[in-house]
């Protein structure tokens, strides 16, 4: 929680049985990332320095990665990453193994590059993708360890890492690069969601549990997905949609037939009807003979005031939004 619009966030735990929060206070935790182990009692987080301990004006850099007890005082948690690595290591995603036996830590190098971590049950984390031109982000779907990478896959693709041999070359793909670019995926039980971009636009994907395709699911045209909310231990899984002209709505999937149907959704702003102002999509050439996408929104014809807009860079699409 920030406040005053300070940005220097104070790490809160909420009991959801109850909405009670609990007393545990951890500050410098701004844009932290966390990972529960199991049982609930302790997880893993990353968090600034503290002021003094770092030269001034790197209080922001210098993110370590911490374990915390529920209910002990967070100065005295232990120091799991971060000693000696470059200021500008950024924790970007933890998280820890169903039985508590493995945990991962990514850490962000720029916007091309990743250090990926293992630790195997209290010991240290130890880097097994470091050093190259390439991202990698895994989770743990429960004890099976998963990630997205573009290395040898400029589009990326899904891939299964073994922690015993987790080194690149003993990876398993799963869902192998296409011509589309793969977002992100997640996984209900028994199957695979798997997240591409195609022509601007999402696409999800219902695949086995070993990476065969099943089906497409059922999205609506010209929208984003952007959240995908599943658990390996439950067949049902939702998707948070929206378009350029009509507002997130929330789905919820039934992936063994591929269907989906609305569950929540936000109204239109009153007076504003969506259908008056259609979305579509036209392709032309780039001077270098590329084809490009773009989306028009609004009249189907005649003339009249166009406001043109685009964007490029930190991996970033121009997407329904």
């Amino acid at each position: 929680i920030s406040e005053g619009g300070d940005e220097e966030s104070v790490l809160h735990l909420l009991e959801t049985a109850t909405g009670s929060l609990l007393p545990d206070r951890i500050d410098r935790c701004r844009a932290a990332t966390v990972a529960f182990e199991p049982g609930n009692r302790a997880f893993l987080y990353s968090r600034q320095p503290k002021p003094g301990t770092v030269p001034a004006g790197e209080e922001a850099y210098h993110r370590h990665v911490r374990r915390h007890v529920l209910g002990t005082d967070p100065e005295a948690d232990a120091d799991l990453l971060g000693e000696g690595r470059p200021m500008t290591d950024f924790p970007g995603a933890l998280s820890v193994a169903a039985g508590g036996r493995w945990a991962t830590c990514v850490l962000s190098q720029g916007w091309t590059r990743t250090a990926v971590f293992l630790r195997r049950g209290e010991g240290p984390f130890e880097a097994f993708f470091e050093g190259i031109e390439a991202l990698v982000h895994p989770w743990f779907d429960g004890d099976r360890l998963l990630a997205v990478t573009n290395h040898e896959a400029p589009r990326w693709r899904l891939v299964e890492i073994d922690p015993e041999r987790p080194d690149p070359g003993s990876w398993r793909t799963l869902v192998p690069e296409s011509e589309h670019v793969l977002l992100d995926a997640a996984s209900a039980k028994g199957v695979l969601l798997v997240h591409h971009l195609v022509r601007a636009a999402s696409r999800v994907s219902v695949h086995a549990s070993d990476g065969a395709f099943e089906r497409f699911l059922d999205v609506p045209p010209f929208s984003t997905v952007t959240a995908i909310g599943a658990d390996p231990e439950r067949s049902d899984a939702y998707l948070t949609v929206q378009g350029y002209t009509r507002p997130p709505a929330v789905l919820e999937l039934e992936p063994a037939g591929g269907r989906t149907r609305t569950v929540e959704a936000l109204a239109p702003p009153p007076g504003f009807d969506p259908d008056r102002h259609p979305t579509r999509q036209v392709a032309y050439r780039s001077k270098d003979g590329t084809e490009v996408t773009m989306f028009l929104v609004g009249r189907t014809g005649g003339s009249g005031p166009t406001l043109l807009t685009g964007y490029g860079g930190y991996n970033v699409n121009r997407t329904p939004l």
